[in-house]
């Protein structure tokens, strides 16, 4: 682990003439590089984690800012604007590719796996024509990105949904909270700044888990699979103590939920099995009860105040 870390005389591993100065284990094998050919690379790899040698160990490097070589030897870091890498169209007019000019556009918030990036969108201007374009909403998202907002302030890499979906199936007793400090924690290991936010990041996870099952609907695939059974049991983290609030007297519940129907059944399907159910048995409404017992909290319905606590039974056996 100690000789991971030792800081070695090296060359640049692109250009072979200069000292290595940036580390970017993510260009495997080829990960030193000076800082000529690290600004050049590294433009169009903006999510790459680098990390400086200029100071005897390897410290981490924000994707805005670059190591160059003053006229005296001696080394700084400037500050300097990166893209967020997507895609992006061939041409916006008629004019020659090559009049083509990738120039940063205005600044957002990027997160995916690795935390927080402060990046700028990418904007195509024309030398000839001086034709533009922007990405929009279906650009974003061609690329794998989800916006939190319609003016793509913030934008999610889709990964993140994913992995934090696995997450609440695999080991349900973690919380949202543990995972926006992990990504905080990864954010500060790689020397960038910036929190993100968990309720920003959970609004956009339900968008995103929302317009998959819609997907999924029209794609004609399994709407529901138990994640509880299948394919292998799982465990399952149950709060007793989860608040059940009164929809009935809000007025604001009459639109319909977004996955009516897939967990559980509708309202009308079980009335309809109910009143079946009654019809083909001998039923007195108010008066049924479960089994032969007679107790209050076995009761069909009950004329005591809502308010109060329910009643509870405690059913003692004897096995001697």
């Amino acid at each position: 682990m100690l000789r991971a870390n030792c800081i070695k005389p090296q060359l640049c591993q692109r250009c072979l003439k200069k000292d290595a100065t940036i580390r970017c284990a993510e260009c495997m094998p080829m990960q030193y590089y000076c800082w000529d050919c690290d600004i050049s690379h590294h433009q169009s790899q903006a999510l790459h984690n680098r990390a400086s040698r200029i100071h005897g160990f390897h410290k981490p490097l924000p994707p805005t800012v670059v190591v160059k070589d003053d006229a005296d030897g001696h080394y700084s870091h400037h500050i300097c604007v990166r893209i967020l890498p997507m895609e992006m169209p061939d041409h916006i007019c008629e004019c020659p590719p090559e009049s083509l000019n990738v120039v940063p556009g205005r600044p957002i918030v990027f997160i995916n796996m690795k935390g927080r990036y402060d990046l700028n969108l990418p904007e195509l201007r024309c030398g000839s024509c001086c034709a533009s374009w922007k990405p929009e909403l279906k650009d974003v998202q061609v690329s794998g990105y989800w916006p939190a907002t319609k003016k793509l302030y913030t934008l999610y890499d889709v990964a993140i949904f994913q992995g934090f979906k696995e997450m609440k199936l695999v080991p349900p007793g973690n919380s949202r909270l543990s995972f926006m400090r992990m990504l905080d924690a990864q954010t500060t290991e790689c020397g960038r700044t910036g929190k993100v936010c968990s309720d920003t990041f959970y609004k956009s996870f339900m968008e995103w888990v929302i317009s998959s099952y819609e997907v999924n609907k029209l794609c004609s695939e399994q709407p529901f699979i138990c994640p509880a059974c299948c394919p292998q049991m799982l465990p399952v983290s149950v709060d007793g103590n989860r608040k059940h609030y009164r929809f009935k007297k809000d007025g604001c519940t009459d639109e319909a939920g977004y996955f009516e129907g897939v967990l559980l059944c509708k309202d009308d399907e079980v009335a309809a099995f109910v009143e079946d159910i009654q019809r083909r048995t001998k039923h007195v409404p108010g008066k049924g009860v479960c089994g032969r017992s007679q107790l209050n909290a076995a009761k069909e319905t009950s004329k005591r105040s809502s308010s109060s606590l329910d009643e509870q039974v405690c059913v003692v056996r004897d096995f001697s």
